[in-house]
């Protein structure tokens, strides 16, 4: 998803990127690494984990009632991966 937000050239490459977020404390400045899903797994797997589970979470129904908008956004283009990975 940041490969595409972010308009970035090449989605093999791994970079510190800039963002603002908004919270209900207002906007705050985040920075993160945005790297090819292959790079995440195989980083996971190299540090001796096995990976029980994946996923790339769908908002509630809750969440539809109060930011329809961005729900609507967030069904199409999920921006968050969870790993769930137990040491071997």
């Amino acid at each position: 998803m940041d490969f595409t937000v972010f308009n970035r050239d090449n989605y093999f490459t791994t970079e510190l990127l800039d963002d603002e977020w908004d919270t209900n404390c207002g906007k705050v400045k985040v920075q993160f690494y945005r790297r090819p899903l292959s790079k995440i797994v195989s980083s996971v797997i190299d540090a001796g984990f096995i990976i029980e589970k994946l996923l790339e979470p769908m908002p509630i129904e809750q969440f539809k009632i109060a930011q329809p908008n961005i729900y609507d956004r967030l069904t199409k283009k999920p921006q968050f991966l969870f790993i769930r990975a137990r040491k071997q």
